[in-house]
């Protein structure tokens, strides 16, 4: 229904706020370029709302109910707002890692915050899957208002077609043009993304990919010397728990089985 859709009502109390429902419409609307509003029954006043609601539009009943219709009856045009970031499963916590990332692009007071991080260790270490991770963290999905890009490389990425993927999420369309890390610019003007960079092998992969000052950028590679000027995040490989626990999920065990054991 949403594919269709052009504005979506949330109807807003005390109670529904902050429920993760709410959330992931709000979030799955804007990815999709619908205007959001916001209904509210009773005065929301004493209700802080959360982030993701705090551009959304409210109208109080019934003394809003003239300005709501008269909001409906115009066009709407809302900007997208991305999520590249692939699904994670089966997924095994390593909180002293996640924290790391975490205060590296948010404040104590969970704003935002435009750095450039590399995330580096061996081959299977789990820096992709720690990525994604972040990516899934409620509070960075909130931070960053503008989207959440994913960028796959690898040896030998295909440029052209990723080039392309990242202009079709933030703009809703396939590109008709050549000039697409100029037409990527110009949609990122300004806006609080965060990008990953996922398996970076060479600094001049990075280099097809300019990206303003406002947005943060998350490189995960084995080789940290390329991109001198960004902090480093190293990760070893797994604990003998963490390895366990990850064994145990693809097996369909519960964490600590004894047929783990030993």
């Amino acid at each position: 229904l949403l594919d269709e859709a052009q504005s979506m009502l949330l109807w807003l109390t005390p109670v529904s706020l902050n429920s993760p429902a709410l959330r992931r419409q709000v979030r799955l609307a804007r990815q999709k370029g619908i205007c959001v509003y916001g209904v509210a029954p009773e005065p929301l006043a004493g209700s802080p709302l959360p982030r993701v609601l705090q551009k959304v539009r409210v109208f109080d009943l019934p003394a809003g109910l003239a300005g709501m219709v008269s909001e409906l009856a115009k066009p709407c045009r809302a900007v997208r707002v991305p999520f590249m970031a692939p699904p994670l499963a089966d997924f095994v916590e390593r909180p002293d890692e996640l924290i790391l990332l975490r205060t590296a692009f948010l404040t104590p007071s969970q704003d935002p915050v435009a750095a450039s991080v590399v995330l580096t260790g061996a081959a299977g270490s789990g820096k992709t899957r720690l990525a994604m991770r972040l990516c899934q963290d409620e509070d960075i999905v909130d931070a960053f208002k503008d989207g959440i890009l994913w960028v796959p490389l690898g040896d030998t990425p295909y440029i052209p077609a990723i080039l392309s993927a990242l202009h079709s999420a933030l703009t809703g369309v396939e590109p008709q043009f050549t000039n697409l890390p100029g037409s990527i610019a110009t949609e990122l003007a300004g806006k609080s993304c965060l990008v990953v960079f996922d398996d970076v092998r060479s600094a001049a992969h990075l280099a097809a990919f300019p990206l303003p000052d406002t947005c943060a950028r998350l490189i995960t590679t084995r080789n940290p010397s390329l991109i001198p000027d960004a902090r480093t995040i190293s990760i070893d490989a797994m604990t003998g728990e963490q390895a366990g626990s990850m064994l145990a999920l693809g097996l369909n065990l519960p964490s600590g089985s004894p047929a783990l054991a030993g």
